[in-house]
């Protein structure tokens, strides 16, 4: 993967390198320039020498003066610092300001000397064996009456024009490095003026990639960044907007989800779990946080939900189905429906289930048909009999008194029967539309005066069978309770001790306060109720033993009306009992405010 390098070590390396070889290209321009130029004006100086020197000793050439010529030539160059050599045609040196003429060797053979024999002014960059140094010559050919007499030459030392030239080269680099010095420095401020905005950009952008959507970047300079940075803050107010719209909206549907009482898990094609409300999770005793992205047959270990899923995800429409969940000791009814779900393309995308626990539905529905068939039964019975004992009076050829006595009796007893199942069936029924209406008055009474009535109304029964009453509640115990109401709950529960308490038991009436509630217990000492029937002696009608309950003269609904009163006063009743110990009713009140 290519390494990726910050915009700052993109520009200021290339700005740099870009000074670096515009300084390097006009020093080196200007160096070759200057040393051009310096050349050219040094032989255009030792050219107007030796045409002043010409000038000056021309006329001791013809007749030929050496000794004028060399004093001249020797006050000349002290004054002027520059070797000044004579020379005639010949090639024969006469005079020289450095040397003795004497000693020189003839200097027909010199570059310079050639040209200027030629008739041209001459000039050459060599080494002097004389001086044993390189110098510069520059002569000029000296004419009297139109005739060569002599070769003037001027010359100075090379070393002399390369320690000027190295002290302009040295200024020239020194002040390159001082321009690049200040070219970097603009360079520097420049790229970190680009740089630096366009850091503050990637920082803020990540903020809100990840999600800092509050936080705004600055104004810039420079018009192009501030234009990027007032889209991006306008971008960031939008996103934000758009996120406080998505996550209000996601909160309500979270709320929805969470609230409905129908159970709700999305599925996708695979099979697997990407979503499920709380009653879902009920419902299956799952795990929300453990069951995302899980397959639905590692997750619910139920053979009739898989393959009710397996057949949803085949078919495009919607799909129903009831199968019970749970185990022997729970058991529910769930209701199956599926929901397709498809993008805009037709293609599938998942499955949305819903769950309804219909296990109330159900047990209601039981109810309603044992309601139907135990009232049927509980009306049939007396009715038979009562229409059997009439129609053997009416055909019958009855004369002995007795017997037609014995015969209205007995229709009395099933009268009297009807009546008393119709009574409760009316009163059950003005409790249940108490209940809902407003009609109830509640007040804040002692619980004590209620019980003592109630005892003292079943009192001649129980003394009937010997049997003890026993109260025990505190005086000062109070609560908000309707007084008619809750004394007939509390009538119908002691009515029931007796009826199956042995003779010369005892029945206890109590009354206490717990942590928030007031509870009311009835117990007795008699049968005692199966396990199996605890759940369901509250439904009307509803009998542990048929036989022995009506020979006790109940109607089955005495319980069913205990249970509706106490739901009026926002409490619950609940029992324990086992066979051949006797029972325990509690009621359960809240305690006032």
């Amino acid at each position: 993967m290519l390494k990726k390098k910050k915009i700052f070590w993109q520009l200021f390396p290339s700005y740099l390198l870009i000074i670096f070889i515009s300084l390097f290209l006009v020093t080196t321009y200007s160096s070759n320039l200057f040393t051009h130029f310096y050349q050219e004006q040094i032989l255009i100086e030792l050219k107007e020498r030796a045409y002043l020197i010409e000038n000056q000793i021309s006329k001791d050439f013809y007749p030929l003066n050496v000794d004028n010529i060399r004093v001249l030539t020797d006050k000349i160059s002290k004054k002027i610092l520059t070797r000044i050599t004579i020379i005639l045609p010949s090639g024969e040196v006469v005079a020289d300001t450095e040397e003795d003429p004497l000693s020189m060797d003839n200097h027909t053979n010199r570059p310079e000397i050639q040209m200027a024999l030629s008739g041209k002014d001459g000039f050459s960059t060599r080494f002097s064996h004389t001086l044993k140094e390189n110098m510069v010559y520059v002569t000029v050919p000296v004419y009297v009456n139109n005739k060569m007499t002599g070769i003037i030459r001027t010359a100075m030392p090379s070393t002399l024009i390369e320690k000027t030239l190295t002290k302009a080269y040295f200024e020239i680099i020194l002040g390159g490095l001082l321009v690049a010095f200040i070219g970097g420095a603009i360079n520097y401020n420049l790229s970190k003026k680009i740089s630096q905005p366009l850091e503050q950009l990637e920082h803020k952008a990540r903020g809100f990639a990840a999600g800092n959507l509050k936080e705004r970047l600055p104004e810039f300079d420079l018009e192009e960044i501030n234009n990027v940075a007032y889209s991006m803050n306008e971008m960031a107010e939008q996103l934000n907007e758009r996120m406080q719209i998505i996550t209000h909206q996601n909160a309500e549907q979270e709320t929805i989800l969470s609230s409905m009482k129908s159970g709700l898990i999305f599925i996708d094609p695979q099979k697997r779990i990407t979503k499920l409300n709380t009653s879902a999770a009920k419902l299956l005793n799952l795990d929300i946080e453990e069951v995302y992205g899980k397959k639905v047959k590692d997750t619910i270990k139920n053979i009739e939900f898989y393959k009710f899923i397996s057949r949803a995800l085949e078919n495009r429409k919607s799909i129903e189905k009831e199968i019970p969940l749970g185990n022997d000791k729970e058991k529910h009814c769930i209701q199956l429906y599926t929901v397709p779900i498809f993008d805009e393309k037709e293609a599938r995308t998942g499955t949305l289930i819903v769950l309804n626990d219909i296990t109330h539905i159900k047990r209601l529905e039981t109810i309603r048909q044992d309601f139907v068939s135990n009232v049927s039964h509980e009306l049939k019975t007396p009715i038979t009999s009562i229409q059997g004992y009439v129609e053997t009076l009416i055909d019958g050829d009855m004369n002995d008194p007795e017997e037609i006595k014995t015969y209205l009796g007995v229709i009395k007893k099933h009268t009297g029967r009807l009546k008393a199942i119709i009574e409760d069936l009316l009163s059950l029924s003005r409790i249940e539309q108490g209940a809902s209406g407003s009609e109830v008055t509640f007040e804040t009474i002692n619980i004590r005066d209620v019980l003592t009535n109630a005892v003292q109304t079943c009192e001649q029964k129980a003394e009937l069978k010997s049997i003890k009453m026993n109260l025990a509640c505190n005086n000062e115990l109070k609560c908000s309770v309707n007084p008619l109401l809750i004394e007939q709950a509390i009538i119908n529960l002691i009515d029931n001790a007796v009826k199956y308490s042995e003779e010369s038991s005892s029945v206890l009436v109590e009354a206490f306060r717990q942590p928030g509630e007031i509870v009311i217990k009835v117990r007795d000492h008699g049968c005692g109720i199966p396990e199996e029937s605890l759940s369901r002696i509250f439904e009307r009608f509803y009998r542990v033993d048929k036989a022995r309950s009506r020979k006790q003269g109940g109607t089955g609904l005495g319980l069913s009306i205990v249970k509706h009163i106490v739901q009026i006063h926002k409490g619950q009743v609940d029992v324990k009992s086992k066979p051949g110990e006797g029972s325990c009713f509690y009621i359960h009140l809240p305690e006032p405010a």
